[in-house]
């Protein structure tokens, strides 16, 4: 069966992503209340957690436990194991965890996109539009517990209520887009009055840019919500590598500031001028950055993880491909180049591989990549029935595609 398709557009909707994208990213905060609780359904149940939290050995400190704002100490939920006399570190007891849970302690469990296959495939679909890193944090919140208190995150986020509600409030953006660098200050500044208060029910969406002061407060129901956090590359980081890159080429860069600055005032006069000459280099050294902005997408691309549902039967599959199989592209991320193989090959680049290909191969190899699912026959180009057979069949077992039936 085909699984839904998840992207900005299905967690954006009825809303316009494009109205999405110039009027909040980045600047404020979005809501969504949609008066649809079955919309999250197919990504996050209650039923969902509770198979994750029975039959997955989870560890500390991937699931962590708070209560009033303060966290609960890893021995009452999780305990040393090994295994084969190999320590396995602090293995969570569902059944201990359950029972901090009743007495009113939040479940956090952090990249739980690595576990289920549904927030996988949100990450992914995500990722394909923005081309920014995407990770999930689940929070699990029994009724009347205390939730979070005010703080912004170096990163943005989307909220997604998938069971039960969570009062929300937001303050201000002391800090516009933070980097990493500048976390919220614990214990933070008052944040003052909230600029916004509201109940976000199953079926909802917030946004919240980072930089945004926010808190999450106590819920008369069960509350279980999913937190979208998009880490995205800046400016900053591709100048970052262009000066790296101008650093290996210009001796200038690498040398030490003047011996005794601290102790010497006129020193400082010195400093500014020399800056002044680097950043006139930096500035007509002619570095090719639509090729580091290329390297850091290529990165980007392989450093995502890979979807492999399915893959075991469209294996055992491969051999009995005919013309008329029905084949499917798996949804993450590719990149299709010649980026320096020379100009008889292209490599299709996806999760850790990359994968060369004769340079007269690249028109059916983007018609792969820009089609849904596409029946073996129907492939451009001059090859013969067999050698369609056989290049659909080693796309297969690289897991690029996989056998709809």
């Amino acid at each position: 069966m085909q699984k839904p398709e998840f992207g900005l557009d299905w967690l954006l909707s009825p809303s316009d992503p494009a109205v999405f994208l110039a009027e909040y990213w980045e600047k404020r905060p979005f809501t969504l209340f949609r008066n649809d609780e079955s919309y999250f359904g197919s990504v996050l149940s209650l039923a969902d957690m509770d198979q994750i939290l029975s039959s997955h050995d989870l560890h500390y400190p991937t699931v962590q436990m708070v209560k009033n704002s303060a966290p609960i100490p890893p021995p009452r939920f999780a305990s040393p194991r090994e295994l084969k006399g190999v320590p396995l570190g602090e293995v969570v007891d569902p059944v201990k965890l359950l029972a901090e849970y009743q007495q009113g302690a939040t479940i956090i469990m952090d990249n739980v996109h690595r576990r289920w296959a549904p927030l996988a495939r949100l990450c992914a679909g995500i990722e394909r539009f923005l081309s920014h890193p995407t990770q999930t944090n689940v929070y699990l919140t029994p009724p009347g517990a205390q939730g979070f208190t005010a703080h912004y995150d170096t990163h943005d986020v989307f909220i997604l209520q998938t069971v039960g509600s969570k009062h929300w409030r937001l303050y201000g953006s002391p800090v516009q887009l933070p980097l990493p660098s500048s976390p919220y200050p614990y214990p933070g500044p008052d944040a003052g009055k909230p600029s916004a208060d509201f109940v976000l029910h199953a079926g909802d969406v917030l946004y919240i840019p980072r930089g945004h002061i926010h808190d999450a407060l106590t819920s008369d129901s069960v509350s279980l919500h999913v937190t979208l956090g998009i880490k995205v590359y800046t400016w900053a980081d591709l100048f970052m590598e262009a000066l790296g890159a101008l650093c290996k080429r210009d001796v200038r860069f690498r040398r030490s500031l003047p011996l005794g600055f601290a102790a010497d005032p006129t020193a400082f006069d010195r400093i500014r001028a020399e800056a002044i000459s680097l950043m006139q280099a930096l500035s007509t050294s002619g570095l090719p950055i639509a090729e580091i902005a290329e390297h850091v997408a290529e990165r980007f691309v392989m450093s995502r993880p890979p979807l492999l549902e399915g893959q075991l039967t469209s294996l055992a599959r491969a051999r009995q491909l005919t013309p008329q199989s029905r084949i499917r592209k798996r949804a993450w991320m590719w990149r299709l180049t010649s980026h320096g193989m020379g100009d008889e090959t292209v490599q299709l680049v996806y999760h850790g591989k990359s994968l060369s290909f004769p340079r007269h191969l690249e028109p059916t190899l983007r018609y792969i990549l820009a089609a849904d699912e596409f029946e073996v026959t129907s492939l451009p180009g001059t090859l013969s029935e067999w050698d369609k057979i056989d290049l659909v069949q080693r796309l297969l077992h690289e897991g690029v595609l996989m056998d709809v039936d």
